[in-house]
């Protein structure tokens, strides 16, 4: 392919407009010097806020390592950064992550996670949803500070070390971490590698690789060692500013930052009702080959780039009234990258100074890996507010900088920003050039106008939670900053709400509250008494959930209410109806949305609609509790009956046919148990016993497979050897599982030994091949042995239990393990066949006969044991151990579905069913605590207080391990 040359006039390209090679930016996220996230990060620019700062001894030294002098050996010219605080603090604990693994990670990959995951809530997408789909990782990276004090001779290495330092760890962790499943990527290009990232996570999205993709930069100054090699480069500026464009330009100043976007195609993201921040039109990534020195920029090759981009952009350069320059401040890059911009632009028009041009780097300094993409999130706020911030340092311009005859004009002054008129949105360019020779320049346009979401006077739930209760109150206090702002008043509190219950996580702890508009949420959030604890919640785990089944007897009116409020319940009166009319009866919808009438059938079929909506709305009834009149329908709800046969009992009309298996478990209030959806009976399991003795040939198949890995496969030997207590606990063999492995026994007296024998090793090899997702084979041995073996390697029956049921008595261990694996049928994979088990569960055999059953005394028990939550449905509200739900009074379910998600049940985003937009609101708040590798003559601490100058700015010396240091993010 021929390039065009840079003096050639070329036609400009066709604005086609939108199509599938357009990116929507979804979700962001950054912490940079003076900003620990982009709300912040605005306000600065805004106000021309420069966070250039000398070094703080907690970095490093400065009076050893600096000096004025460029010549003088192991000094720098420059003692000054921009800096984030806290490099040393994390939330392990939300990560799950240990704090011996995080102590070893380079905070890059620890402050990429907390960001990452922001980003992503930032975008109201759960990271299940990112899971589900192909979503691919870039990570941008230049340094490895961390790894440069982690190698040291005087580090203790540990066994995370390596995996805590590695580049490629940086894009794999966050897969890893986060469940996805496309390309992961860690990309040096130097200063170029966030936009390389955000080209490469461009290309992916436009080539259907993947559905969702996270671009990200990383960039920390921990160790002194690049400032003194780039200072006899004479790349860094000896007076800590960047002088962008400026005559006094001399070199630029490192910068600590962090920044990630979520990106997801135009066209899916606008049906997904994203909240769009911008919209990347085109990117392109070229090598300046051969020049003057690997490190010197070419104006040719950075004009190529910048002409490939607008190019796949489809754009006029005229159309582009801003662009965001590399501009470190260097007195020949500045000119060579403003020579290489007009060149291109001169080319498409001869319209002068319609582009203004600035530079973020005189405001935080040069970021390094993760500058570029913090330049397009700067482009992204300029966007939000059409507004262009002054770039600072600016008095006197470079005079080998061509602007007189220019299409371009330095950002001088603030000022409210244009498009290029009619009706074209804001469109921008971004560049970002490494020091190896790698340019990159991405152009980005203004997103498609969003329309607000109509406010309802229906009131909603308010959400919000988090891990700890430390970090509950943190984000309270962010949302009482939050409702101060004008960013509060201009979303939809219908927007906002949904977004907390559908685009968020949702943790143990929780505060909720009923809001029907802004002004009182905001009364809600101020209330004195909300810091101290007042309506938090915590819930250790999520708590089963069951149904009471009483039949419903509502007043009609409440019906009605019912119906117009709530679309799922009246869809269900609907369905109700085609099913009665399928079996004859002439009952129709509106008839039973009238809620009048005492025949049976009508209340029957109407109570049961009550209750369907709730499992339709996504609830999961761990368990049916029948009122003494309702057993009928606990057994038409559980899945026993279907309309017909429900109908033929309750009416008495018809042959009366016999329950099948339940598909949700219900309690018989006659014989005081739980009737589950499988029933492992005493028939089934001795069955099973009498027909899995195993062939010889097979066990010694067993055997030479397990000798040949025992000894080389340390979980396959973990596995074996956590049997050896139980074997020689039941006097099989004094040597446990090795010895016995040696010695099997033979002949009839030991059958029983090596079926047992053979199941160890088979339940092991099965393990091992489930844990590394290995083919299971299943050769050998006959159907019944299989069976059990999976009831083994599933956990429906513990070693013990086997060695009880094989070497002991087989009756009474026979009658636990029965009623065991009764309780614990969650467990049953599905994909196995369960032949014999299935074959046992034909019919419903625990309640006998019916007609009996339906009339006979309970047996007292009015409450289902343990910690689950018991809803009623068609009643009063009731208390907290029995939220009901009340259609006269909650008509749209959500003050239930408030209570029941405070007291720990899940909610599925299907229970409150709306359109609705998601928006960005204020982010999680890490609850924090600092790690830091581990000196060998301070083995007992976190961070040695002799070692301030490996801290981030701003930790603390960390104290000892009982007590470790708290920063909760604000």
């Amino acid at each position: 392919m021929t390039r065009p040359k840079d003096k050639d006039t070329v036609s400009p390209p066709e604005d086609t407009g939108p199509d599938t090679g357009d990116i929507a930016v979804i979700g962001m996220s950054c912490r940079v010097p003076g900003a620990a996230d982009y709300r912040t990060f605005w306000k600065n620019l805004r106000a021309g806020v420069n966070s250039i700062h000398e070094i703080p001894p907690e970095r490093w030294d400065t009076k050893k390592y600096y000096s004025p002098d460029h010549q003088e050996p192991d000094k720098s010219v420059s003692k000054w950064a921009g800096l984030i605080d806290h490099t040393g603090s994390f939330d392990n604990r939300f990560f799950n992550i240990s704090p011996r693994e995080a102590r070893n990670m380079d905070p890059q990959q620890r402050l990429l996670l907390e960001e990452a995951f922001r980003a992503i809530e930032d975008a109201a997408v759960p990271v299940a949803r990112l899971a589900e789909e192909i979503t691919a990782v870039y990570v941008g990276v230049m340094g490895a500070d961390y790894h440069q004090e982690i190698s040291q001779k005087d580090v203790v290495t540990d066994s995370y070390a390596a995996v805590g330092n590695y580049d490629c760890i940086l894009a794999n962790r966050l897969s890893y971490v986060f469940g996805l499943t496309g390309e992961s990527l860690s990309i040096d290009a130097a200063c170029a590698s966030s936009l390389v990232a955000v080209h490469q996570a461009r290309e992916a999205l436009r080539l259907g690789r993947c559905s969702f993709a996270l671009a990200a930069g990383v960039n920390l100054n921990l160790h002194p060692w690049k400032y003194i090699s780039f200072s006899k480069s004479h790349m860094l500026s000896p007076d800590g500013q960047c002088h962008t464009f400026d005559k006094d330009a001399n070199g630029y100043v490192p910068g600590d930052g962090i920044a990630v976007v979520l990106l997801q195609p135009l066209a899916d993201a606008l049906a997904d009702g994203h909240h769009i921040y911008g919209v990347i039109r085109g990117s392109a990534v070229n090598h300046g080959g051969r020049t003057q020195s690997i490190t010197a920029p070419a104006v040719a090759a950075q004009s190529q780039v910048i002409r490939a981009a607008l190019d796949s952009a489809r754009v006029n350069p005229d159309t582009i009234t801003y662009v965001e320059a590399h501009g470190t401040g260097t007195s020949l890059g500045d000119p060579i990258e403003v020579e290489s911009l007009n060149r291109v632009y001169r080319s498409f028009t001869g319209r002068s100074h319609f582009c203004h041009i600035g530079s973020v780097k005189t405001n935080i300094g040069h970021l390094e890996a993760s500058a570029g993409l913090t330049g397009m999130i700067k482009i992204l706020l300029m966007m939000k507010h059409r507004y262009i911030p002054k770039t600072l340092n600016l008095k006197t311009v470079n005079p080998i900088i061509n602007f007189s005859d220019s299409p371009f004009v330095p950002a001088q002054q603030g000022l409210a920003w244009k498009s290029a008129g009619g009706d074209l949105p804001l469109r921008a360019g971004v560049s970002s050039f490494g020091f190896g020779g790698v340019n990159s320049h991405v152009i980005l346009e203004e997103a498609p106008p969003q329309v607000r979401t109509e406010e309802t006077a229906e009131p909603l739930p308010f959400l919000l939670s988090a891990k700890t209760d430390t970090a509950l109150r943190a984000r309270l206090r962010q949302f009482q900053r939050f409702i101060r702002t004008a960013d509060f008043r201009a979303v939809s509190l219908h927007d906002l709400c949904h977004t907390l219950l559908k685009g968020r996580e949702h943790y143990g702890w929780r505060f909720g509250a009923m809001v029907s508009s802004h002004d009182e949420l905001e009364e809600i959030l101020l209330q004195p008494e909300l810091l101290k604890g007042k309506g938090m919640h915590h819930s250790l785990a999520e708590r089963p959930l069951h149904f009471r089944i009483a039949l419903w007897r509502p007043a009609p009116e409440t019906v009605a209410d019912l119906c117009r409020r709530h679309p799922g319940f009246h869809a269900e009166l609907e369905e109700a109806a085609a099913q009665l009319q399928g079996c004859g009866h002439r009952i129709s919808a509106e008839e039973l949305a009238r809620g009048e009438g005492d025949d049976p059938v009508l209340i029957f079929m109407r109570s049961a609609a009550l209750y369907r909506t709730l499992l339709r709305a996504g609830l999961q009834a761990g368990c049916l509790w029948p009122a003494p009149e309702a057993r009928l329908l606990t057994l038409y709800l559980a899945g026993s009956f279907d309309t017909r046969a429900a109908l033929a009992w309750l009416t008495g009309a018809g042959d009366k046919p016999q329950p099948g298996r339940p598909q949700i478990s219900f309690f018989d209030p006659v014989r005081g148990r739980r009737v589950r959806p499988l029933h492992a009976g005493q028939e089934w399991l001795q069955g099973l016993l009498d027909t899995m003795q195993p062939e010889p040939f097979d066990l010694q198949a067993s055997l030479d497979k397990a000798r040949q890995l025992q000894d080389s496969q340390f979980t396959f030997r973990k596995y074996l050897d956590d049997w050896s207590s139980l074997i020689r606990a039941a006097g099989l063999h004094e040597g446990g599982i090795r010895g016995l492995m040696d010695q099997p026994p033979a002949g009839p007296a030991g059958d029983t030994t090596r079926l047992l024998l053979s199941l160890i090793i088979e339940s092991s090899l099965r393990r091992l091949g489930q844990r590394w997702d290995l083919q299971d084979r299943r050769q050998g041995y006959n159907p019944a042995f299989h069976e059990f073996l999976d009831l083994l390697v599933d956990g429906l029956i513990k070693p013990k239990e086997v060695v009880q049921l094989l070497c002991f008595d087989r009756g009474r261990a026979g009658k636990v393990l029965l009623r065991e694996i009764d309780e614990r049928q969650a467990g049953l994979n599905p994909d196995h066949p369960w032949t014999a088990l299935r074959r046992h569960n034909q019919n419903l055999q625990e309640i006998g006969d019916p007609a009996t059953w339906l009339n006979a005394a309970e047996n007292g028990r009015t409450r289902p044991p343990g910690t689950a939550l018991v809803l009623t449905a068609g009643g009063p509200a009731g208390d907290d151990e029995d939220p009901g739900w009340d259609p006269a009074a909650d008509p749209t379910m959500v003050q239930l579905l408030l209570r029941l998600w405070r007291l720990g049940i899940h909610l599925p985003a299907a229970a409150l069913p709306a359109r609705w937009q998601r928006i960005p609101l204020p982010a999680y708040s890490f609850d924090r605590r600092s790690f830091w590798f581990t000196r060998r003559e301070t083995e007992n601490t976190l961070l040695g207080s002799g070692e301030g100058h490996r801290r981030g700015r701003g930790d603390r010396p960390a104290p000892s391990r009982s007590a470790p240091a708290t920063f909760t993010s604000s």
